[in-house]
């Protein structure tokens, strides 16, 4: 599995984790850590539009080098457990990840650094600040 995960609180106590793989199945979750998650409603998740350079098929995992990307369109309301109405000018806690744990060349990366001993990105202590304007 190939994917993408965006994390961000918006009140630095509890955090959505939203991921994505490389053919746009989503989930998005919310809590203070890793375990006890809230999911968002599945009417909610209806509303992400996802487009993936690899199309929405699952296939057998590819080899060698290749690109592909994927674009989201997130709905503030899939935030559902802040009530937020705006996101001008507000700082929030984030993190970016790209993870292939089950490839046959495992990999990870993120955008701040997560200093644990094995990849562990339900780590909000490792967050960095973004601005959204």
């Amino acid at each position: 599995d190939s994917c993408v995960e965006f994390f961000v609180s918006f009140d630095r106590v509890n955090f959505y984790n939203l991921e994505v793989n490389c053919i746009g199945t989503a989930h998005l979750g919310y809590g203070p850590s890793r375990h006890g998650r809230k999911f968002v409603l599945p009417e909610l998740m209806n509303r992400i539009g996802i487009h993936s350079s690899l199309g929405d098929k699952p296939f057998e995992e590819k080899s060698g080098g290749f690109d592909w990307h994927i674009t989201l369109k997130v709905p503030l309301e899939v935030f559902m457990f802040d009530g937020l109405t705006n996101l001008s000018g507000m700082v929030a806690a984030a993190n970016l990840y790209k993870i292939g744990d089950a490839l046959a060349v495992p990999h990870y990366l993120s955008w701040m650094p997560v200093l644990t001993p094995k990849p562990d990105y339900h780590s909000p202590e490792f967050f960095g600040s973004v601005r959204f304007g």
